[in-house]
């Protein structure tokens, strides 16, 4: 009777050591590290802190069991319920997407995979995944839980309604839940499909002019402007500098007081007798090549390269110009005391100061 007493007591104590062991075994196990790979997985740079899934491909999950009690055997499970409202945290019903059976050794932290794991049928949006760890092969408690949010989405969709399907934005590297990726007025869809412009620069050609301006203003938003913007500046400079000198502009370098083409300007490009300017020995000075010669300035070359006189009839068989033309010329030059007009009958004689024939000067110029 006392032996049996005995053994009894003992069974009890080793059934009381079993269940302190697993209950101490049950607060030290932890979930961590869930992350997911695989055809399932959308590899996006751009929404990080979200996790999308392709709703018609298998999803592979990755997980790390920390156990710091002793080894035993469990069943391992993956379990997603649509999240209703985020609010309140209203969940659907739940639907098991997997389950393995997995064994721990005592004090150890095991990677454990999950490498299939289908969608929920027709799932899209925001899901709740709970990977839980039974103590048993066959269920039991639940001796550790992790939950991840997920978003289930489809490659034809468009989450965003910027006008790119989900796989393109995968493809272009654009945010699947924001329409303008670059926050630079023109959503990603229109950017690559109208504009031909990069959704992730919000100036895609780099000449300070965001892309939604360009295209508001008309210019090319792949092509800098600032090439156009310089031409027509040169092109402008160009026309107004040729302008000015057509009209005369640039006489009033002769001197103040000057008109354009004639007066005080030639006078500074000539000597007091008419002759050409000298310098430095006497070489006579070049005329610069674009230097436009006035009809004033035709009728002294041809007086200087006639001993300085003329008569007025040969001007108009030399320059070719109508008798009243030449008339009005001499007329300004002789203003001017350019050249002199002498009369001699029916005649004149148009000569160069100080070219004036003998018998024609007046007393004071002698």
């Amino acid at each position: 009777m006392q032996v049996r007493l005995i053994t009894l007591l003992f069974a009890c104590l080793l059934v009381v050591g079993s269940v302190a062991v697993v209950g101490q075994a049950d607060a030290d196990v932890r979930i961590t590290n869930v992350s997911f790979g695989g055809p399932g997985a959308v590899n996006t740079t751009t929404d990080t802190n979200k996790t999308y899934l392709w709703q018609s491909d298998p999803a592979r999950a990755s997980t790390t069991i920390h156990n710091d009690g002793p080894g035993g055997v469990h069943r391992y499970c993956v379990n997603a319920r649509k999240v209703v409202s985020a609010e309140d945290e209203q969940l659907g019903n739940r639907s098991e997407l997997g389950c393995q059976v997995t064994a721990l050794k005592p004090n150890s932290t095991t990677n454990v995979t999950f490498e299939r794991l289908s969608a929920p049928r027709n799932a899209t949006g925001r899901y709740r995944l709970s990977f839980v760890l039974q103590s048993q092969p066959n269920g039991g408690e639940v001796v550790a839980n992790n939950s991840t949010t997920v978003w289930y989405i489809t490659k034809s969709g468009d989450v965003d309604g910027d006008g790119l399907i989900n796989v393109h934005e995968v493809s272009n590297n654009t945010s699947i839940d924001t329409a303008d990726t670059d926050s630079d007025g023109l959503d990603d869809g229109p950017e690559i499909q109208n504009h031909g412009t990069d959704p992730r620069s919000v100036d895609t050609d780099g000449d300070g002019l965001r892309d939604s301006l360009e295209v508001s203003l008309g210019t090319n938003p792949r092509q800098s402007i600032w090439p156009v913007l310089l031409g027509v500046a040169a092109l402008f400079v160009l026309v107004v500098v040729g302008a000015a000198y057509r009209y005369g502009a640039f006489s009033s370098l002769g001197g103040p007081g000057s008109r354009p083409g004639t007066g005080e300007g030639r006078t500074a490009r000539r000597g007091d007798d008419g002759g050409t300017d000298t310098s430095d020995g006497g070489a006579a000075a070049t005329a610069a090549p674009d230097t436009v010669v006035t009809d004033e300035d035709r009728i002294l070359q041809l007086l200087a390269e006639n001993d300085g006189r003329l008569m007025q009839s040969e001007l108009v068989d030399q320059t070719g110009w109508s008798k009243s033309k030449v008339s009005r010329r001499l007329s300004a030059l002789e203003e001017e005391g350019q050249v002199s007009k002498i009369s001699l009958g029916r005649q004149n004689i148009v000569t160069l100061p100080g070219h004036e024939p003998e018998g024609t000067k007046s007393p004071l110029d002698e």
